[in-house]
């Protein structure tokens, strides 16, 4: 049995990403007629390979993750990753000020946005073990994964390119 690393992709994902469970399949030596007898015959062995092959999916794409964010009406995060450390820049809107983040917009909310109204902090923190996984987790917790355009604003803005 295949420990699953990440979490095993939805019937929805799964149909999204038909064709490249095939090349999937088809690398790892199984033919079309190979997995209708596998689906049908041996259950324990059809989800190994699924949960194989959403493990090779997210590890992926955890991979090519460098930026990623996180916005409320009050705060927004934004995360660089490299191998061996994150940095994030938390913009915090004064209790004082009227300004709302649009969660779903957070660059168009803080367009013009006065000193007045934010602080802005940058924190680091070492990532201890597995790189992909700790991006993985911060995903798990409601980050998105982004451009890194608003992270690259906060360090110009911070005046401390990272």
């Amino acid at each position: 049995m295949h420990p699953i690393k990440y979490r095993r992709l939805s019937i929805e994902e799964l149909t999204h990403l038909e064709e490249k469970f095939i090349q999937f399949l088809v690398v790892n030596g199984i033919s079309a007629e190979d997995w209708v007898k596998i689906k049908s015959e041996n259950l324990d062995q059809t989800n190994d390979l699924i949960d194989s092959f959403s493990d090779t999916i997210f590890e992926g794409l955890m991979q090519k993750t460098t930026f990623f964010e996180y916005a409320d009406s009050k705060m927004i995060l934004s995360y660089k990753v490299d191998d061996k450390k994150a940095i994030c820049y938390i913009l915090m809107i004064k209790a004082d000020s009227n300004l709302v983040i649009d969660p779903e917009k957070p660059e168009a909310s803080i367009a013009g946005i006065s000193p007045d109204d934010f602080t802005l902090t940058v924190a680091s923190k070492e990532i201890q073990g597995d790189r992909n996984l700790f991006v993985y987790q911060e995903l798990e917790k409601g980050r998105y994964i982004s451009d890194g355009k608003l992270f690259d604003f906060f360090s110009k803005l911070n005046d401390q390119p990272i």
